[in-house]
């Protein structure tokens, strides 16, 4: 600290979604919080898809502020994926060239695409240096789930993500075989993997977990194409002629309609699923609900 009070080491960390975002209060807003803990200074750029009300926005901000982060919220607009990620990019750079100007921050922490997108630009026009978050091969993953379908736009894209790998000053990956993957198609920026963590005091320790008499296996987090959920009803159908009794409890944000849909598809009685959507501080107790989980 400074003098002031000032922490003397600030980052500015732009994620790719918004505040209220299960994967963000989990995999960001926690990290944050202990890194200021340390004595990091952080300022936090989230892309709002629906405006929030200015209380709430109120109250998140001065519950940001007491664990030393400091927000900045960006309205996301336009209803076509591209003209969306467009003006993310466009409003996200305006708004963290304000901060890292008003606030003299030297890194900037970029998480997934759109946000090294911004970084890049912010590294080329200051002296900031970019430590690139790179959560998935974007592109690749894109093309794969269909979201992009153009040939044209993915080889752009790719470009595009190419140099993000080329001229960060540091990458994040996930695994060691993502680091790998990326030294084999010789990109030398210095890599460091940092696998995704947990917060480790909201679980009961291993040895006070209580064996449940709802459910027995519990499967929590997307259920899109990339997670392969017809393999989970699969294998919960098959449990079920070892054990007839067996309940498969799903924690998803994914549609009812899309779970009753799976499990019909999987010859799954519906029954047997409980589908439920909790926000990440019940994540700890619906989980220790059951007694083994799918992943």
């Amino acid at each position: 600290m400074t003098n002031n009070g000032t922490p003397e080491f600030r980052v500015l960390y732009i994620a790719s979604a918004s505040v209220t975002d299960r994967l963000i209060v989990s995999q960001v807003l926690r990290y944050l919080e202990v890194l200021a803990g340390e004595g990091v200074g952080f300022h936090l750029i989230t892309f709002e898809r629906a405006p929030i009300a200015a209380a709430e926005q109120d109250q998140i901000r001065d519950e940001l502020r007491e664990s030393g982060v400091v927000w900045h919220p960006v309205l996301s607009a336009g209803r076509s994926r591209i003209l969306r990620s467009s003006r993310d990019i466009w409003n996200g750079y305006r708004t963290a060239r304000r901060v890292l100007r008003e606030y003299d921050i030297p890194i900037v922490h970029a998480r997934s695409f759109i946000p090294g997108q911004i970084g890049r630009i912010l590294q080329r026009q200051t002296s900031a240096r970019l430590l690139y978050d790179c959560r998935s091969f974007w592109t690749a993953q894109k093309f794969l789930t269909g979201a992009i379908r153009s040939p044209w736009l993915r080889r752009r894209l790719q470009r595009w993500e190419d140099r993000l790998y080329r001229e960060a000053t540091v990458l994040s990956v996930l695994t060691q075989a993502a680091a790998r993957h990326l030294a084999a198609r010789g990109v030398q920026t210095p890599t460091y993997v940092v696998p995704t963590c947990v917060d480790t005091r909201i679980f009961i320790p291993p040895d006070e977990r209580h064996q449940s008499s709802h459910s027995h296996l519990v499967y929590a987090g997307s259920l899109g194409p990339v997670y392969q959920p017809d393999l989970v009803f699969r294998f919960f159908r098959a449990f079920r002629q070892q054990r007839p009794d067996a309940h498969l409890l799903l924690l998803s944000s994914a549609s009812p309609e899309q779970v009753r849909e799976l499990a019909t598809e999987c010859g799954c009685d519906a029954g047997s699923v409980t589908f439920e959507t909790v926000p990440p501080a019940d994540m700890p107790r619906r989980l220790r609900s059951a007694a083994a989980g799918l992943s």
